[in-house]
């Protein structure tokens, strides 16, 4: 068993479901090969319909496999009709960036738009203060990303996306490293300035 949430936004009702946003995935970032873990915002305030066929609310457990038993949770709100999208004011820097690619735009010219918005958002030898046990550390960033996600299928090819986007990033910053990732209606570029 593992658990998701649901939250209420504005009077609506949403599933958040932060375990199947954080995916790991073996690929080559930047030449090195490993398991990196993407924290991607796909479960974020999705829907009931969304989520039906995967997420079982605990009170229907018994009605769906009665082997579950029963859970104390009896009622869990039903979620709104539809999704709200993480995706719309992204905040990067200090930049606010629409990163929603709305159906019926055109798709190589919002990737170029919100490429170039966070290129101009990057922030070299950044450095991060994270609190720890006591004593905070500090941490130079190595690495920026950003994410944004096609509302309907990218028409875009992967070759297309990879080098419009690349092309964009190099305009802003000549000497910085660019990976793409392109997972369903979700692109990942993650920037090594």
């Amino acid at each position: 068993m593992r658990a998701w949430n649901k939250v209420q936004i504005d009077g609506k009702w949403y599933i958040v479901d932060c375990t199947w946003g954080d995916s790991v995935s073996h690929k080559r970032v930047f030449g090195v090969y490993a398991d990196y873990e993407f924290g991607l915002h796909d479960w974020l305030f999705v829907t009931d319909d969304m989520a039906k066929s995967t997420h079982y609310e605990p009170y229907m457990y018994k009605k769906i496999n009665p082997e579950w038993g029963v859970s104390e949770i009896v009622y869990a709100p039903k979620t709104a009709d539809e999704p709200l999208s993480p995706y719309i004011d992204m905040e990067y820097n200090g930049k606010v960036i629409n990163c929603e690619i709305a159906a019926g735009e055109n798709q190589k010219s919002r990737v170029e738009q919100i490429v170039s918005a966070f290129a101009d958002s990057l922030e070299k030898n950044k450095i991060v203060r994270i609190p720890g046990t006591g004593i905070a550390e500090y941490y130079n960033v190595k690495y920026q990303s950003i994410e944004f996600r096609f509302e309907e299928r990218c028409t875009m090819s992967d070759s297309l996306l990879s080098s419009t986007i690349k092309s964009i990033v190099a305009q802003h910053c000549p000497t910085a490293q660019t990976e793409v990732f392109k997972y369903d209606k979700i692109v990942l570029v993650i920037i090594k300035p």
